[in-house]
């Protein structure tokens, strides 16, 4: 049976630094993300208050 292989240490720390920066990238995506989900329910929320009569609609 072939039994796996532990990467050289040049390739282990290629691996985790590859790893960390796919981390900070999903991490920044998630952060944009929430930010437009806010303003998406801020919109919403306005527009609602507006189709009852409370406020002017957001231009």
């Amino acid at each position: 049976m072939n039994s796996p292989q532990i990467p050289d240490l040049a390739t282990r720390e290629r691996s985790i630094a590859n790893l960390r920066q796919t981390r900070r990238e999903i991490a920044e995506f998630n952060r944009e993300l929430a930010e437009i989900e806010a303003q998406l329910d801020r919109e919403l929320y306005a527009q609602k208050l507006a189709r009852i009569g409370k406020i002017a609609p957001i231009t």
